[in-house]
C-alpha cells in the first residue's frame, strides 16, 4: 500500500504534546507492519521517491532497507564502506 501523508500527520506523530499525537501513533502502529522506526519509514519513502537523487545510504540496519535499495542505491554499512 502506498500512502501520501500530509505534514500534519508527521507533526502529530513526532510531537507528544500535539493534540493528534495519540491518533497519529495509533495509525502509524497499525500501518507499520514491519516494525520499523519513524525515521526508518521516512528514509524508505525518500529512497522510493524517484525525484530524489540518492546514490547511497549509510546504515547499520541493512535488512531494513535492502528491498527498497535493490538495484537503485548502494547500501554502505560497517562491512562495506565507500
Amino acid at each position: 500500500m502506498r500512502l501520501m501523508v500530509d505534514s500534519g500527520f508527521w507533526y502529530g506523530l513526532s510531537d507528544v504534546s500535539d493534540a493528534y499525537n495519540d491518533v497519529a501513533a495509533e495509525i502509524f502502529n497499525r500501518l507499520n507492519r514491519r516494525g520499523l522506526s519513524f525515521v526508518d519509514n521516512i528514509i524508505r519513502v525518500m529512497i522510493m521517491d524517484n525525484a530524489l537523487k540518492i546514490d547511497g545510504l549509510i546504515t547499520f540496519n541493512t535488512k531494513d532497507f535492502a528491498d527498497v535499495c535493490r538495484n537503485k542505491i548502494i547500501i554502505y554499512d560497517q562491512y562495506n564502506l565507500p
